[in-house]
């Protein structure tokens, strides 16, 4: 019962849900036939606004913790906006191979364009875009985010812990403003690179 409460599939099983039970003093096992009700699996949300750092935008997400009846959890998620780009994906197999090892995945991308002018002006309350016009050779700048996260973890016999491993890849990119911030970056890569 607290296994299957555990899963979040059904609505709270109590002991008065079992329905028949069949003892098998052979094997020494008992069948049980408890009666479930199914909770909602789905999830859709939709959500927009404002923001001074993010800009406008909108989004959509949805998941499910019973994937096609199987138990699976999936979930997808994006959010488009004008400054700032966030899509996900994650998949997760509960029960891998029928032995209680779980595994799954998650993949990311993200785009943030960062216009320090328009930041400034806003955190300052006043108009700082000709300021940082005559600094900078292009309006704005633009950071790259995307990899994944694959996981995988095994249940110890005859106890609620799990083991696991898990691997991360990123791979982030930064489109400078400067010529200055560029030659840093470029110093800090080469400095990087000598050392290993």
């Amino acid at each position: 019962m607290l296994r299957l409460n555990q899963l979040g599939y059904f609505d709270p099983l109590k002991p008065e849900d079992a329905a028949t039970m069949t003892r098998d003093t052979k094997n020494n096992t008992v069948d049980l036939l408890i009666k479930v009700k199914e909770r909602g699996k789905n999830s859709i949300q939709l959500n927009g606004g404002v923001s001074g750092i993010s800009g406008s935008f909108i989004g959509a997400s949805y998941s499910t913790n019973n994937f096609l009846g199987l138990g699976e959890t999936l979930s997808l998620s994006a959010q488009i906006g004008t400054l700032m780009d966030n899509v996900t994906f994650g998949f997760t197999e509960p029960y891998l191979f029928d032995k209680p090892v779980q595994a799954g995945f998650t993949v990311f991308y993200q785009r943030y364009s960062y216009d320090q002018g328009r930041q400034a002006s806003i955190l300052a309350g006043t108009n700082l875009l000709g300021y940082y016009a005559a600094l900078v050779r292009k309006p704005a700048e633009l950071r790259d985010d995307e990899g994944f996260t694959a996981f995988v973890s095994y249940q110890l016999r005859r106890s609620f812990a799990r083991v696991g491993l898990t691997y991360s890849f990123r791979d982030q990119s930064v489109d400078p403003l400067t010529d200055a911030a560029k030659s840093y970056f470029k110093l800090s890569r080469f400095r990087r690179r000598r050392r290993s």
